[in-house]
């Protein structure tokens, strides 16, 4: 029927991410309210109304109905993204903090995404192209199928690997 539970998540050693999670369901909708805090950034919500079915029989696992109106809200205050972008292969020394918020409505069939995320205080690291990008900031408008880059800007940094070692490798 109900469960709630908090939970630490790793991801910054001397600032946990703390998750907590509220959930309910019946024999028509599932609902949902997250909260997560902690990595040395601000707060991150989730409330989330699902509509479901149940399969035949046992009723043991329910799925979306995709006909039915569903709601979610996502929201941002100045959450860090740094274990999320961690996770990218290729990257490494990541950090940003996220504000704004996304609402989806509509149906899983036809489903309605708006919203407005801005990121900032953003850096990061790719191994591959040895390029640090640092002061990334960036405004992102969401409408239904596409996404706005209204601003973005950053500065680069490229690291060469200088000649001689380069040389004494490939001997």
């Amino acid at each position: 029927q109900g469960a709630r539970r908090k939970t630490r998540v790793r991801g910054c050693d001397d600032d946990p991410i703390l998750i907590e999670l509220d959930g309910n369901a019946n024999a028509t909708d599932m609902r949902a309210s997250a909260r997560t805090s902690g990595c040395h950034g601000g707060a991150s919500t989730l409330q989330a109304h699902v509509p479901i079915n149940w399969n035949e029989g046992i009723r043991v696992l329910p799925y979306p109905n995709r006909q039915r109106p569903l709601s979610l809200k996502l929201a941002f205050d100045g959450a860090q993204l740094a274990p999320l972008l961690d996770r990218i292969p290729g990257v490494r020394n990541s950090d940003a903090l996220a504000r704004g918020g996304i609402d989806v409505t509509g149906t899983l069939a036809a489903p309605h995404i708006t919203g407005a995320l801005r990121i900032e205080q953003g850096r990061l690291y790719h191994v591959t192209m040895g390029q640090e990008l640092t002061g990334i900031t960036t405004h992102i408008t969401l409408r239904d199928t596409w996404a706005k880059i209204e601003t973005l800007s950053a500065k680069m940094r490229i690291f060469r690997v200088p000649e001689f070692l380069a040389t004494a490798f490939l001997l």
